[in-house]
């Protein structure tokens, strides 16, 4: 029971193994009893389900578990009592999420990500949409967020009490609670769950329905794979989507969201294009028009196939960190995995 104490709702996952022992403790009135007796663990599921947990919450950082106690020996709990708009100390990080029956959307810090859920997972109540997009949002980034205060803002009333309480009603968002609580052991993560107003939250739910970029701008390809591909086409003129600052530029002249390059003409320059997701269909559109002298894209290897571009690839890359990179602070940095293929596609032809 103590161990229950000093890590993270230890003790909601203790129910199950309580009731068995209490529905039987007054058949065990002594040693001879205790000694003959056996509880039919494989019958009951919740039980196993705690005793799995228990077992991996041991087992986490090679069974060195960082216990955070007071003087009483009790759990020290991080958390914030504030209000989305107060001031947040200096050391916590902030992140947003949100879902809909269509897709799922997180940010945090210059991070940002969207993607769209198979049909079967479609056929899930929202609140577990919710959890498993914070849950998704870990498994993406944790490493990034190791000893990290993180405040999260979801608005979704049921699924923060659930992630508050550590367990739920619903056997399969109790799951999805215990695997962030494991996921914040594994990292250090100190993680205080708080409610945000949908209208508070529009980036957040924009990005879960594909309204805006699933990627910042500044993202490219690393260094070494853009070393490549410039030594390739002897450097190139314009950059034709770029953050605003213009930091991570992979040419001279640069496009961006405050200067879109959509309706402008770039005959006989070199163009490098690295559209956000939800802009590709209308760049494939407008860069009919460019002019272009050379005009290399990267693109999701799916939606250049369905747009019949299979015969314009250069090169796919897989989905792994380190593929991407954008600008952090004074030096560059890795980006999460795409969750999908990229493709770098030579468009030329088609300008």
């Amino acid at each position: 029971m103590w161990a229950s104490t000093g890590i993270e709702f230890g003790r909601s996952y203790l129910s199950a193994i309580c009731r068995a022992l209490d529905a039987v403790a007054i058949l065990l009135s002594n040693r001879i009893q205790r000694a003959n007796f056996l509880i039919p663990v494989f019958e009951m599921y919740e039980l196993r389900s705690q005793l799995r947990w228990w077992d991996a919450a041991v087992s986490v950082n090679n069974g060195t578990t960082q216990l955070h106690l007071n003087k009483l020996g009790m759990y020290d709990r991080w958390s914030w009592s504030g209000s989305f708009g107060d001031d947040v100390p200096g050391d916590v990080v902030q992140g947003f999420t949100d879902a809909c029956p269509r897709g799922w959307g997180w940010l945090w810090g210059s991070e940002r990500f969207r993607f769209v859920w198979s049909a079967r997972e479609r056929r899930h109540d929202i609140n577990v949409l919710e959890a498993e997009t914070i849950l998704r949002m870990l498994r993406a980034d944790a490493t990034s967020l190791d000893h990290c205060k993180l405040l999260m803002w979801c608005d979704n009333m049921v699924t923060v009490k659930a992630v508050r309480k550590g367990t739920s009603k619903s056997p399969l968002l109790t799951k999805i609670v215990r695997e962030i609580r494991l996921m914040c052991l594994h990292h250090h993560i100190s993680l205080c769950v708080h409610h945000i107003a949908g209208v508070d939250n529009p980036l957040a739910d924009d990005l879960s329905r594909g309204m805006v970029a699933a990627r910042c701008e500044g993202w490219s390809l690393n260094n070494a794979i853009m070393s490549r591909w410039r030594s390739a086409y002897q450097g190139f003129d314009v950059d034709a989507f770029c953050d605003p600052s213009g930091r991570g530029r992979q040419a001279p002249a640069f496009c961006s969201i405050v200067d879109e390059p959509f309706a402008q003409s770039f005959k006989g320059l070199k163009v490098f294009a690295f559209p956000p997701l939800h802009l590709v269909a209308k760049f494939l559109q407008s860069s009919l028009d460019w002019g272009a002298e050379r005009l290399v894209a990267v693109l999701p290897m799916q939606l250049a196939q369905e747009s019949g571009l299979g015969q314009c690839l250069l090169h796919s890359y897989g989905s792994f960190q380190g593929i991407f990179t954008r600008p952090q602070g004074n030096h560059t940095g890795s980006c999460p995995a795409m969750g999908f293929a990229m493709g770098v596609f030579d468009l030329s032809a088609r300008c």
